[in-house]
């Protein structure tokens, strides 16, 4: 075979490849934790945050360059890295990690069908609830390292800056209480970035 042939055959494998990772991670990000699979298995042993079972109060102002979380939770959290930032368009969730002082996070961030370039978008309830669905909405989501609580986006805003890979969040957060069907509040501000 010679070295064209070889070529398209491994350009196809990796867009194959490509292909099935994204639909494992949005098969994931559906299911939740609760999905006994590999991703579960492989990310559980990787969290060293120090979880305290209840709220803490925040006993200093978060840096400039953490989140704040206040709510049901209260922390400082800072990036510590990009796990999936898809270069171009926001129609695929951009995924960065946060460590804070009582768990890590895991931030969401997606603008599906409705990416106009670096911009601010406005965050309202999500009409489907799941993330990969070409709506047109900007979309949040925080998921709890420890335990796996998903909270989504019902109001604020979300800036993409001219880099496209960093901006700022400011969002109200909301998921229901399994025991109570209450809505749980968790609100996120301040700069995210997948560097």
């Amino acid at each position: 075979m010679n070295g064209t042939g070889r070529r398209t055959r491994a350009a196809a494998l990796i867009a194959a490849s490509a292909v099935v990772i994204l639909a494992a991670g949005i098969l994931y990000l559906q299911a939740g934790p609760s999905l006994t699979s590999p991703f579960t298995i492989a990310l559980a042993p990787n969290a060293a945050p120090s979880h305290r079972s209840s709220p803490v109060v925040l006993e200093r102002p978060c840096e400039t360059n953490e989140m704040k979380l206040t709510g049901i939770l209260q922390d400082c959290a800072s990036v510590t890295a990009g796990m999936s930032c898809p270069k171009g368009s926001f129609n695929q969730v951009r995924v960065v990690r946060l460590h804070g002082a009582t768990d890590d996070f895991i931030l969401y961030i997606e603008v599906n069908g409705g990416y106009l370039g670096p911009n601010t978008y406005p965050l309202q309830p999500w009409p489907d609830g799941t993330l990969g669905n070409p709506d047109g909405m900007a979309k949040v989501a925080v998921r709890q390292w420890t335990g796996g609580a998903l909270w989504q986006s019902t109001a604020g805003s979300l800036n993409i800056d001219e880099t496209e890979e960093a901006g700022w969040v400011d969002s109200r957060l909301e998921r229901k209480s399994a025991s109570s069907g209450e809505d749980v509040v968790l609100n996120i501000a301040g700069r995210w970035s997948c560097s």
